[in-house]
């Protein structure tokens, strides 16, 4: 399958995309239907294709993604962020899924590691390291700034627990009101949690959804061993003063 940065944002789109990965042509053309819509729609397109690569081997993708299915190829499922989005927004993607440009790809399976992305401390760092982009000004989200600089908290088992509990119901949660309205998109519902943030209304649809992620900040919280609640100010100015302890004494960041 195919995924865009609009197929998480919005609504799955539901494309397909064709690859031969790294087959020859003739074991590609074993493959009827989709080896002749490529050699109808592709093949004219590369002839002329400036790198020899995607000249000579026009039936495959420009970029096959293999250190990505390298990476993945252990998962049943993998992590998905948007690059260009309003909000920051970590969605599991299944096995076999194969992102294009704007969709960054993290090559880990655990709720862990997807409840910290989810919570207000990635956010807050990912705002400080990213930039902005587009009408709305919208985070551009870039793996090199905002990922490889963060540093991930290194909790006892029961935290990290508590963090994947609540990891588990934020995504629990995103799937039943998604499937309660048919036209309702993730961006929508996260529109909506910061109105609510604004507008306190418990009995808005999306008002467990916001509760759910006041749950996973505060677990989140207790795998740095910090007290919550915290400022913006003060969630940047901890993460920054982890990155250099750890990049001073040279261990990892994760």
């Amino acid at each position: 399958m195919l995924l865009c940065c609009a197929d998480l944002t919005r609504r799955p789109s539901g494309k397909w995309i064709i690859d031969f990965d790294l087959m020859t042509e003739q074991e590609a053309r074993q493959y009827l239907a989709p080896f002749e819509y490529v050699e109808q729609y592709v093949q004219p397109a590369r002839l002329n294709n400036g790198r020899e690569g995607r000249r000579v081997y026009w039936w495959r993708l420009g970029e096959s993604g293999a250190a990505l299915k390298r990476r993945t190829a252990p998962f049943s499922r993998f992590i998905g962020i948007p690059r260009v989005a309003k909000h920051l927004l970590p969605v599991w993607l299944p096995a076999g899924t194969l992102p294009d440009t704007q969709v960054v790809a993290v090559a880990r399976d655990d709720d862990f590691t997807f409840g910290v992305l989810a919570s207000i401390f990635h956010r807050v760092w990912a705002r400080a390291q990213g930039t902005y982009m587009g009408v709305g000004n919208d985070l551009r989200y870039t793996p090199s700034t905002c990922f490889e600089t963060f540093p991930f908290p290194r909790p006892v088992e029961d935290h990290r627990a508590e963090v994947e509990k609540w990891a588990r119901y934020v995504v629990q949660l995103r799937e039943h009101l998604l499937g309660q309205d048919p036209k309702a998109t993730l961006t929508g519902l996260y529109n909506a949690v910061a109105g609510l943030r604004v507008e306190s209304d418990a009995t808005h649809p999306v008002a467990a959804l916001a509760t759910a992620h006041d749950h996973l900040d505060t677990a989140v919280a207790a795998a740095y061993g910090w007290d919550w609640t915290l400022t913006e100010d003060e969630v940047l100015s901890r993460l920054l003063a982890l990155n250099l302890e750890r990049s001073s004494a040279g261990t990892d960041l994760a």
